[in-house]
């Protein structure tokens, strides 16, 4: 099966277009960049992890993701490892009444675990 993420995550706000940007320390220099990355809800995006590699160049990792909240610059913590898990993590998220970006850290921690472990006991995506 053939996927397209479109990792292009251009928003139109009150006045303009807002581009969201990521920067990235390599070697003696910052590079800032638009971030990569795929919009599941107003203020949540899925993210590919960048990883800096021998101080020269950047790496975009599709097999490490995560879940941010843009307006509250909080990520869930997990580390999923496709952008279809991703995004059902974001979902989950969003559709459980009992949590929410506003709950404590403990709170969406454990939320988040449990995540993973029904992930893993269902053989992922």
């Amino acid at each position: 099966m053939s996927a397209h993420v479109k990792l292009v995550d251009t928003q139109f706000v009150p006045g303009g277009i807002r581009v969201p940007t990521v920067a990235c320390q390599v070697g003696d220099a910052t590079y800032e960049f638009v971030a990569p990355g795929h919009r599941v809800g107003k203020d949540v995006v899925v993210r590919p992890a960048l990883e800096v590699v021998e101080d020269s160049s950047v790496q975009i990792r599709f097999d490490k993701w995560q879940v941010h909240h843009e307006a509250l610059s909080a990520v869930l913590p997990l580390t999923l490892r496709s952008v279809s898990v991703a995004v059902q993590a974001a979902r989950e998220f969003h559709d459980d009444q009992g949590i929410s970006w506003d709950s404590p850290d403990a709170e969406i921690w454990s939320w988040s675990m449990a995540f993973a472990e029904r992930v893993n006991a269902g053989g992922g995506r």
